[in-house]
């Protein structure tokens, strides 16, 4: 089993003194992923599915806004420490340990498939499969990753394909899926936020797609 990423964010659970800050940390800095999420959910069913949940921080907080949450990790160590932050609060996601290849639900199950920080450890064969997997079983897909306004010094585990927007969008022409919304963000210098929601110059460190099947 590998501990790595556990051992990570354990450790910056406890730089933010307490579960409940570094929860809500996460939350502000993946606001614009929550808002896309909330967009694009249905008024009635509100079934999603979190691929690749991590601390399940994303999961957790939807739950506890009136939505139904499968949150599915393959990482054992990680679904442990998930449940443990989603004890902290009133709903709970489903965790599920299952992989990204191993999508065993039934065609659009889910309203939407969602991710941040999963799809760039993923070379592009896999990443095809594993994104139609998701359109198979969600109406919608929802992800951000990192993007290459990161560097080789950057990596955390050395396995991440840091990315450019055009990059990505290769990709994804090559699925069932099709883009509908891009969106970017994270920036430090709210300058260059401005100018790139404004004219979109400058690459966002975050880098989001809402893709709806073809």
């Amino acid at each position: 089993m590998d501990h790595r990423w556990s051992i990570l964010y354990q450790k910056e659970i406890m730089a933010s003194d307490d579960p409940r800050s570094f929860f809500k940390k996460k939350v502000k800095e993946k606001q614009p992923l929550l808002k896309k999420i909330r967009k694009y959910s249905s008024h009635t069913r509100k079934k999603m599915l979190e691929a690749g949940c991590g601390t399940g921080v994303l999961s957790t907080y939807l739950a506890n806004r009136g939505f139904k949450v499968t949150a599915l990790d393959n990482d054992e160590n990680m679904l442990k420490l998930a449940r443990d932050i989603a004890d902290l609060f009133p709903n709970q996601p489903k965790f599920v340990k299952k992989t990204l290849l191993d999508l065993d639900y039934s065609d659009n199950h889910f309203d939407i498939s969602f991710s941040h920080g999963v799809l760039e450890h993923f070379k592009e064969e896999k990443l095809i499969k594993i994104i139609n997997n998701q359109l198979r079983v969600a109406k919608i897909l929802i992800f951000s990753v990192p993007s290459n306004y990161f560097k080789e010094k950057d990596k955390i585990h050395g396995d991440e394909h840091f990315l450019s927007i055009r990059g990505w969008e290769k990709i994804i022409d090559k699925t069932n899926g099709e883009i509908i919304e891009k969106f970017g963000y994270y920036f430090q210098n709210q300058i260059k936020a401005l100018l790139y929601y404004l004219f979109k110059i400058f690459t966002p460190p975050y880098i989001g797609f809402v893709i709806s099947k073809k």
